[in-house]
């Protein structure tokens, strides 16, 4: 009989003020109760709370995007479900984002299924045996539900027609520069499709347009068609053109220059980008209008975001001096709506010092991920599995022959050549798996903090590149556990009014007080106190409970975050302890 199946939960909603709702209670019942009636055994269960799914930014940073992660990774046992309520909790961006995000996923080896409708897609949704769910995601999940329910034979006869005829019609010869048309009329990527797929991991990792044409004219990259440097708006065009995923809309602004306008012919191209590269890429792009961030493709502030006035609650903005000095200043201050204190407060002290406090319990094996060389690495490790309990049994099946005959020389022969052959194969395995796990971003402790010490000295590195990608990696860390840093310009923790930076993790279980250069004036680990004390009448009293609630307000993401944080501490100190064992 079959093991049922393993299923991780999905939830999401876009608003905080669904938050003190019902949908996350709704949509948990709705699907444990589904899950059950399948037979399936939920192992875990994901949120994004107050994430909407318009922009995808639960693709980029959300926790979506890491379970993509893992899932690019091998870390997903292959076969799991991805169970949610409505399509739409996944995205409601393009269906053709969603959809090829879907793809990917399915290509290595989950499964998704919802609620409403009970669906399920896997690899063969999208590979055209099963067109009606492909229609499904395709036309977007509310349509597709109503439009499924009235399907008929004939009407799916001439969709299979019209996506066919959609992708093998040449409808205009004028393609992106990335695209080139061979005699035959197919649209297939030619050398400039590297340069897109450029751009785009430029802008997932969060640099913004301006950003990226500098960075492509510094590498001397070359352009395409009459434009001779790259500059925003044909970055932008690389970045928002549905061609880069194989995507044709025809018509627009000359619509009767083409054979019908206004229609969309997804497939009509061939794609250049990966589609979670797309969604991850245009999540960012669509931050950067709400947060502004003009600087954030070189990670100059690496606490954007994170910094606010302790008096007004403010945003603190980063600001360079004419002595090429970087402060931060109240933003309310600065521009005179209410704030009294309009104190500067030294970034390069602060940042130092921080680093020094927040570094080692930021960074964990998923920012060491290679999830590209892991899936490739899984299957290998498989196959080697495989192999090595395939010569197992011919070497032990060799051997019950030689018992037989023990006198016979092939029959001994035999046993050695295969018992040589185990050998080698379990030989073989090792450095697969070491690498596997590497690229899994799994090391020992003591390797892990000297990879953590490598980004600390990269972070300052004279090459620009590998600068940027460093402050860029630990910039998402301390997303994950800085809760904030609130900047005081009469603080009395010594007695004289001083500036100074609170900095705290986690909800607030870990808090470091620095003056304005960098000292460490003051500080509390709440962590510390997440153990069984014994009362004076014998009584055994787990403390973890009460403080967590207190502190996190059972709060999902700051239990996981807080679980994390303790385990890199874990780690930290079992490295000292090996550290200090050597010398």
């Amino acid at each position: 009989m079959d093991s049922p199946a393993n299923c991780i939960l999905y939830i999401r909603f876009s608003t905080k003020r669904q938050e003190s709702g019902a949908s996350r209670e709704r949509q948990l019942e709705d699907c444990y109760a589904y899950a059950g009636r399948q037979g399936w055994t939920v192992t875990r269960v994901v949120e994004d709370l107050g994430r909407s799914a318009w922009s995808g930014h639960h693709l980029n940073g959300g926790n979506l995007g890491k379970l993509a992660d893992e899932i690019r990774a091998g870390e997903i046992p292959q076969g799991t479900i991805i169970l949610t309520e409505k399509l739409d909790r996944l995205s409601r961006m393009e269906s053709r984002v969603t959809r090829r995000w879907m793809e990917d996923m399915t290509d290595a080896g989950v499964m998704f299924a919802t609620v409403t409708p009970g669906k399920l897609h896997d690899r063969d949704t999208f590979g055209g045996s099963r067109l009606t769910d492909f229609l499904e995601i395709l036309l977007g999940a509310k349509a597709a539900n109503d439009y499924s329910e009235n399907l008929s034979e004939k009407v799916t006869d001439g969709w299979e027609k019209k996506l066919k005829r959609q992708k093998t019609d040449l409808i205009t010869r004028k393609v992106p520069g990335w695209i080139t048309v061979t005699k035959d009329g197919d649209r297939v990527c030619n050398e400039h499709a590297a340069t897109v797929v450029k751009i785009y991991q430029l802008a997932a990792d969060g640099r913004g347009v301006r950003m990226i044409a500098k960075r492509l004219n510094d590498d001397k990259v070359p352009t395409w068609g009459r434009t001779a440097t790259w500059d925003q708006s044909n970055v932008r065009f690389v970045l928002t053109s549905p061609a880069a995923e194989g995507d044709y809309l025809s018509g627009g602004a000359n619509p009767g220059r083409v054979k019908n306008a206004g229609v969309f012919h997804p497939g009509y191209y061939e794609r250049a980008v990966p589609a979670d590269l797309v969604a991850k890429a245009r999540a960012q792009l669509a931050g950067r209008k709400l947060t502004g961030g003009r600087e954030t493709g070189k990670a100059v502030n690496l606490f954007s975001g994170l910094i606010v006035c302790d008096h007004c609650g403010a945003r603190m903005y980063l600001r360079t001096l004419p002595n090429k000095t970087r402060v931060y200043q109240c933003s309310a201050a600065n521009q005179r709506r209410g704030c009294p204190y309009n104190e500067t407060f030294r970034y390069e002290p602060f940042e130092e010092a921080a680093l020094d406090v927040v570094l080692t319990r930021a960074l964990d094996d998923r920012h060491f991920r290679r999830p590209d060389d892991s899936l490739s690495l899984v299957h290998q490790v498989a196959a080697q599995q495989k192999a090595i309990a395939d010569a197992d049994l011919l070497a032990k099946n060799a051997y019950a022959i030689y018992l037989k005959h023990p006198d016979n020389q092939m029959a001994e022969d035999q046993f050695n050549e295969l018992s040589a052959a185990l050998k080698t194969a379990k030989a073989a395995l090792g450095p697969l798996e070491d690498a596997l796990a590497k690229a899994r971003g799994w090391v020992s402790p003591a390797e892990h903090a000297r990879r953590v010490m490598e980004i600390r000295d990269a972070i300052a590195s004279p090459d620009k590149v590998i600068r940027e990608a460093a402050r860029l990696k630990v910039m998402d860390a301390l997303k994950g556990v800085v809760a904030e840093v609130r900047c005081n310009a009469v603080d009395t923790q010594r007695g004289e009014p001083e500036r100074t930076f609170a900095l705290t993790l986690v909800g607030g279980m870990i808090g470091v007080k620095f003056d304005n250069n960098g000292m460490v004036i003051a500080d509390y680990d709440l962590t510390k106190n997440l153990e069984v004390v014994t009362l004076p009448d014998g009584t055994a009293v787990d403390m973890a409970p009460g403080l967590r609630a207190g502190m996190l307000g059972g709060e999902q993401r700051l239990e996981n975050a807080l679980d994390a944080v303790l385990r890199r501490q874990e780690a930290a100190a079992s490295s000292s302890s090996l550290t200090g064992a050597r010398a």
